[in-house]
């Protein structure tokens, strides 16, 4: 334990490393775009769907892959993304990152078949992997805790997630509108590429560089074939179901061999010396009930971002780049949540966020699940769409810095990887659990209505068990009054 603090006495920052104000702003912008281009890969997909699946000879049950591949590598890789960066430094990760993402992604525009295009948004989802959890790592490191520098890139952090959907989906469905649909990945590709290169200019060695001890000698290769694996498996079942049906034996093998490797990751990392995700972090005070309600609230989300375009393209016939326009509240709701938490922050116990954005995912996912399927947008489409975009901008600001300020600085590259994982992998496994109640209730029922009804049913269940899971969360910054004065932590009663 004294080796521990010892360690946040040398690594944490007692200030801003950037003293210049314009570079502490481009750094937090260069840095924070990760986020808006990690998530904006599943907005090209949404809004280009309908045009791949008719190029490439895809069924409308296709292209949930289309989103899924992309999000579940996402979140099964960025589990190791951690500790990949804390070996090579998160400046360099993340460049690769960069750099991967751009490379698969025009790759993607070439794609002649759908399993090509899903092989290819899972290894675009690779790089994307790499990138979040070192951006994370990085604010981490810049800012100390409770600066007004480090509450506004996190707060920046959690507005480019529902704001890089929109923009990922603009950028597919503009330029299929003008071009083709290839050359929106093309595009997308082109810009990942020059913040690939920005990134590198841009943020200081001293920032980035590796960890003193990290090695590839003491990297955790059995319990990353294990974690990866296990989630893989797991996550594949489901949204292979949502195709093929659980009566194909194959998705329940694939089932219960994730859930296997799964149990033996677990029992892996307490022997290893360096293990990938330590068991410690989930003794850290607030630690795991913040992770789990993470993944319960981005689940739900994961299913109205798929589903909730799918509603209005299918049943009032608008086309992708004017479904994008209407996402647009997104980003406006989204900009009032990031400076909301930006401006109280220090002041407001974190479960409050937790709480408001459970309410927030519940709200959308009603409104889509109540809604007529030929009602005019503004009465209840603008709302969902403004309205639900506060649940992941104050979760995931929220839970960024609660972990940021929970664990030791030596894990940071490893927290910000959990925080990710549960982003990306719920909702990728969100979209392939709807996508499985969707394909059984059309078989029974022969109602597309009904069945879209049905997903957002689900969504809002498990947006119920987020929102209570974050009531239960305690801020212990904000200690009772006749209890002593202890240091910032988190903690579940």
């Amino acid at each position: 334990m004294a080796d521990e603090r010892r360690e946040v006495a040398e690594q944490e920052p007692a200030e801003a490393p950037i003293q210049n104000v314009f570079h502490s702003l481009a750094y937090c912008l260069v840095v924070s775009f990760a986020q808006m281009f990690s998530v904006g890969g599943l907005g090209i997909a949404a809004f280009t769907a309908r045009d791949v699946a008719q190029a490439i000879n895809a069924s409308q049950s296709d292209t949930v892959w289309f989103m899924a591949a992309y999000s579940l590598t996402g979140g099964v890789f960025v589990l190791i993304a951690g500790s990949i960066g804390d070996v090579i430094g998160p400046k360099y990760t993340l460049v690769l990152g960069w750099f991967f993402t751009a490379i698969w992604t025009l790759v993607s525009g070439f794609a002649t078949s759908p399993i090509m295009f899903d092989v290819m948004r899972g290894l675009a989802g690779i790089g994307n992997a790499l990138m979040i959890p070192c951006a994370i790592a990085l604010l981490a490191r810049a800012y100390p805790p409770g600066s007004a520098w480090k509450n506004f890139s996190f707060a920046l952090l959690g507005f480019f997630a529902p704001a890089g959907f929109v923009v990922g989906g603009s950028i597919g469905a503009g330029m299929t509108h003008a071009v083709s649909w290839k050359w929106g990945y093309w595009l997308y590709a082109i810009v990942c590429f020059a913040f690939g290169v920005a990134t590198f200019v841009i943020v200081p060695h001293r920032l980035g560089k590796r960890l003193p001890n990290a090695s590839l000698r003491n990297f955790d290769y059995v319990g990353s074939f294990l974690g990866v694996a296990g989630l893989l498996l797991f996550a594949f079942a489901w949204n292979q179901a949502a195709l093929v049906g659980w009566e194909t034996p194959y998705t329940y093998v694939l089932l219960i061999l994730g859930i296997l490797a799964l149990a033996g990751f677990v029992v892996w990392e307490k022997r290893v010396k360096e293990p990938v995700l330590p068991p410690d972090m989930w003794t850290r005070p607030g630690f795991a009930p913040v992770i789990v309600t993470l993944f319960f609230g981005w689940m739900s989300f994961g299913v109205f971002l798929y589903f909730a375009p799918e509603f209005i393209m299918t049943f009032r016939d608008v086309t992708p780049l004017n479904t994008a326009g209407e996402a647009a509240p997104l980003v406006i709701g989204g900009l009032i949540a990031t400076m909301t938490v930006a401006a109280t922050v220090d002041h407001v116990k974190v479960q409050y966020f937790f709480i408001l954005s459970g309410f927030a995912f519940i709200f959308g996912n009603v409104m889509f699940a109540a809604m007529p399927p030929h009602q005019i947008y503004w009465a209840m489409a603008f709302p969902a769409f403004a309205l639900t975009s506060f649940g992941p901008d104050l979760s995931f600001t929220a839970a960024s810095i609660t972990i940021s300020n929970t664990v030791m600085p030596h894990e940071q590259g490893k927290g910000g990887s959990m925080v990710n994982t549960m982003v990306l992998y719920s909702a990728g496994l969100g979209m392939g659990i709807a996508g499985t109640i969707e394909r059984y209730v059309l078989e029974r029922h022969n109602d597309q209505h009904l069945a879209f009804r049905s997903a957002f049913i689900f969504a809002l269940g498990i947006a119920t068990i987020a929102l209570i899971l974050g009531v239960t969360i305690r801020d212990r910054r904000f200690p009772p009054k006749d209890a002593p004065e202890k240091s910032a932590s988190f903690e579940q009663p």
